[in-house]
């Protein structure tokens, strides 16, 4: 039997734990033109697994036969693939009545507008009217998809075309995933304050019994020790990347497993931890995101009180609780308590202090 356990970015798991409820409402929601799922933003830190969520929605809604799913870049130019991707997911049916759009040449290798000069997101914007239309009288749905999406100009101008066609009343839905930070910028932004109404999504983390049960199925022969399996859970701490992680390095070790043997396996999981998810997530903070995680990090305590942030820090409870929001947001700490945080992923604290002695 192959490795259960899937570390790779993007990949749909084959052990998807606590994912199953949000799943099935948003593939409901979806097809259901009048709920707010029509939309739907997917947010959460590196690591949750929002593509590989954003894989699994879009592979059950690719099972209807009445529905296309398209899969979007989110640079350059969008309506000129996502036109092409349409078109070559149709039914030869549904090709010959985009064939006879007046002015328009279609194919899988690309977009010929032939009714302008020029080639610029107004002609897309007719054309995409179009193609909905025809989409809407053969009762096609479409689902477009767009893996983590910033605030750039050619999001926005996607979005703003989106609008119109939903105001349009065409069979027409969106799913997007991002950052927390860049999901609000998107929504916050002045041109797009529809996507406020959208349904926003933030994955939770993975229940510890959960993890220690899907581990102690998988590891029945391996592991009948049950406070290794508890400690295995801990060291997830509701991290799905590190779930992935861990189950995979395990299931790779072929000798004899025992407490040792999971001290050894933690040494190259905090690295492989630390390397493919915390160095990204820690370069993309700002001077004082990373001031006010070093100042926690250097404090004894696992709940740490703001007011010895404060101190450690020496600037004001307001100033303090800005970037306190904002680390809450991006899913590096979590509240626990009245006036008291923790870091949320697991040896978070533990990379900070060794990262710090080279950098």
């Amino acid at each position: 039997m192959s490795n259960p356990f899937t570390p790779n970015f993007g990949k749909v798991p084959k052990i998807f734990l606590d994912r199953e409820s949000s799943l099935e409402k948003i593939v409901n929601g979806i097809s259901d033109f009048d709920s707010p799922y029509q939309t739907t933003l997917i947010c959460g830190q590196r690591g949750t697994g929002k593509t590989a969520f954003l894989t699994d929605v879009c592979n059950k809604i690719k099972n209807d036969k009445n529905w296309i799913v398209v899969n979007l870049i989110p640079n350059g130019n969008m309506m000129q693939p996502l036109i092409q991707s349409i078109y070559k997911q149709s039914s030869s049916a549904i090709k010959k009545t985009l064939d006879a759009i007046k002015g328009v040449k279609i194919s899988a290798f690309g977009v010929e507008i032939e009714y302008r000069k020029s080639n610029n997101i107004t002609d897309y914007q007719i054309l995409f009217e179009d193609i909905l239309e025809k989409l809407k009288k053969n009762n096609i749905h479409l689902l477009i998809s767009i893996d983590e999406v910033t605030n750039t100009p050619e999001i926005r101008d996607f979005a703003s075309i989106y609008q119109l066609m939903i105001r349009e009343e065409f069979y027409l839905s969106l799913i997007m995933t991002g950052l927390p930070k860049n999901i609000s910028e998107l929504q916050n932004d002045k041109q797009l304050t529809f996507l406020l109404r959208s349904m926003r999504i933030e994955l939770p983390t993975l229940n510890p019994l959960s993890v220690k049960m899907s581990y102690k199925n998988v590891f029945t022969q391996k592991i009948t020790d049950d406070d290794i399996l508890t400690n295995m859970a801990k060291m997830v701490d509701g991290y799905a990347y590190a779930f992935q992680l861990l189950g995979y390095l395990v299931w790779n070790h072929k000798d004899d497993f025992s407490a040792d043997t999971l001290d050894i396996i933690a040494e190259d999981y905090k690295h492989q931890l630390y390397r493919n998810a915390y160095t990204k997530i820690y370069q993309e903070l700002s001077d004082m995101d990373k001031k006010f995680i070093s100042t926690m990090a250097n404090l004894e305590s696992v709940d740490i009180s703001m007011k010895d942030i404060e101190n450690g820090m020496q600037k004001s409870k307001s100033y303090i609780s800005n970037y306190r929001s904002r680390l809450i947001e991006a899913g590096v700490i979590q509240q626990v308590g009245w006036g008291k945080v923790r870091f949320k992923l697991p040896y978070f604290k533990d990379f900070i202090l060794e990262y710090e002695k080279f950098f």
